[in-house]
């Protein structure tokens, strides 16, 4: 076999070398062809991951905007119940210092009560004493009594009067220390009344601060597992980039082999139109020689002779 022929099998006009780059070219393609059906798939499911840990990132994101709502509804809470505490402390104090002012006022009274008892020798309360004497004035008035004992009664009423009577000057006394003491009960009832809303405020107050360090707790676990699906998504993000650079970089190589393939067809389709033009016109002027040697012209002659009218007729 001569260079110029062709190997059984294969085409015309195409010479070994030529055939051995094709199907070099298409065992490439062949090649890309499942490298990239391989990248596609694992594209597909890198993409599928990216989407969930993304998802994820975005659920816990929600959750996260949720806790801090409540965080910050908790800290309102807390704060205002701290601002009531605040107020009614002020209140209990002033009503504490206008109990130490009064008390401060009794020990002066109690001094000069003291003062004027020693002064008059006087061991009972005035009021003690008029109590007693309007007891025994309605003892008196109200029961049958014999005389002897009307007469011992009234003694003591006469006694009671002069012993009143060295009183009268610290009966003032008594009845400020009485009326500030009255008042004292008030003052305190009022400043307690205070102090129990301030314990029950400051109860609630560290009740919704235990709440809020709860959910503190939370969120922060929150904002780890949102880092975490964040740092997962960008993992399988980067791979996803790569992956589809390298599957772009094989979809350009296959369109280059195509490119030359498709290149290499056309080369081959007009060389094999060109080749058969030539048969056709070398055949033609095989018919026209026998035409003009008035030779018996064959079917297949005829077949020619009729193609060409119709190409010149073109």
């Amino acid at each position: 076999m001569t260079g110029t022929e062709q190997p059984e099998g294969m085409p015309e006009g195409v010479t070994e070398e030529e055939q051995a780059q094709k199907k070099e070219l298409f065992q490439k393609l062949g090649d890309y062809r499942k490298e990239v059906s391989e990248l596609k798939k694992k594209l597909n499911l890198l993409n599928e991951q990216k989407e969930v840990w993304f998802k994820k990132k975005e659920e816990y994101n929600k959750q996260i905007s949720g806790q801090i709502g409540h965080i910050k509804e908790h800290r309102s809470k807390r704060n205002e119940f701290s601002s009531k505490v605040k107020d009614n402390k002020k209140e209990r104090d002033k009503y504490n210092k206008e109990i130490k002012a009064k008390i401060d006022q009794i020990k002066k009274l109690n001094a000069e009560k003291k003062a004027i008892m020693e002064k008059h020798d006087l061991k009972t309360n005035p009021v003690k004493i008029k109590e007693e004497m309007d007891r025994l004035e309605m003892m008196v008035q109200t029961e049958v009594l014999p005389f002897s004992k009307e007469r011992e009664i009234m003694k003591k009423i006469k006694e009671k009067k002069k012993e009143f009577e060295k009183a009268k000057e610290v009966s003032d006394v008594f009845e400020k220390i009485a009326a500030l003491s009255k008042e004292i009960d008030e003052t305190k009832k009022r400043a307690n009344e205070y102090h129990r809303k301030i314990q029950s405020q400051a109860e609630e107050s560290q009740k919704v601060h235990e709440d809020m360090i709860s959910l503190s707790g939370d969120l922060e676990q929150l904002k780890t597992k949102e880092r975490e699906a964040f740092e997962k998504f960008l993992k399988y993000k980067q791979e996803f980039s790569v992956v589809n650079d390298e599957l772009k970089k094989n979809l350009m190589e296959m369109n280059k082999i195509r490119e030359v393939l498709d290149k290499a067809v056309k080369v081959s389709k007009e060389e094999k139109k060109k080749k058969e033009r030539k048969q056709l016109e070398d055949k033609e002027k095989q018919v026209e020689e026998k035409i003009q040697k008035r030779k018996k012209l064959t079917n297949e002659d005829l077949l020619i002779f009729q193609q060409k009218s119709l190409n010149e007729e073109e």
